[in-house]
């Protein structure tokens, strides 16, 4: 611990702990004494503007939640073929979210807001597919019969199961431009009452998934907005 001797009639002030000491003038000891306050106060003013700031944001958030609050889930029973695809806390979490980007963020991300708000249709359906629908294209997609075949087999197996077992395994088709890939995923979805969406291949991951909310330019996933604009699962 520094201690400081008595005798300052010289206008030295002795400064000295156990490893030595240290002779100052008391202009300097002043002038450091003044800076030091100054730094306190600009430390306590930031505090209290951190808090105000904390505090403001808080009542801000809570403005915007009282606007558009979430509703409960809907007391109605789903439909046979419905499937509970945005779970009620995590719709929660994503616009409590929304709350809290600022104006570019937001504007990234409207469309699923105000698809989920006010605890908007949290199902999607199952579509009814038939597996002749699915086996007739093998006539205008002769190239296609392998994945068309075992897509319809999938089909028929899961037609037999709950809705919330549905699931089909998912289909790479490789090849060179020119085959009728594209043309076939088209198809394929109309068939099946799907939605259809390109994704350019050298386009980023978070294209698909998303970007991160800390990100200045964050936006949902395609995935996520699919599910959220469209009735089907």
């Amino acid at each position: 611990m520094v201690k400081k001797d008595s005798n300052e009639g010289d206008g030295f002030a002795r400064y000295w702990q156990e490893s030595g000491s240290i002779l100052l003038p008391l202009a300097t000891i002043a002038a450091i004494k003044a800076e030091a306050a100054v730094a306190l106060e600009a430390e306590d003013l930031a505090a209290e503007e951190d808090a105000e700031t904390k505090k403001q944001a808080a009542i801000e958030i809570a403005a915007l939640k009282a606007k558009t609050p979430l509703a409960s889930p809907p007391a109605v029973k789903p439909g046979p073929r419905d499937v509970e695809v945005f779970k009620h806390a995590a719709v929660e979490e994503l616009l409590d979210n929304q709350y809290r980007m600022d104006t570019t963020q937001k504007q990234s991300g409207q469309k699923v807001f105000e698809k989920l708000v006010n605890g908007g249709n949290r199902w999607r359906t199952i579509p009814s597919v038939k597996p002749a629908d699915i086996l007739a294209l093998a006539a205008q997609f002769e190239n296609m019969a392998e994945p068309i075949k075992a897509l319809a087999d999938e089909i028929e197996l899961m037609n037999h199961l709950p809705a919330a077992d549905f699931q089909i395994t998912p289909i790479l088709l490789l090849g060179g431009p020119g085959i009728g890939k594209t043309a076939f995923a088209m198809a394929l979805s109309k068939i099946m009452g799907l939605p259809f969406k390109k994704l350019n291949g050298v386009e980023p991951s978070f294209t698909l998934t998303g970007s991160h909310p800390t990100w200045t330019k964050a936006a949902p996933g395609m995935m996520l907005e699919q599910l959220a604009a469209n009735n089907c699962a």
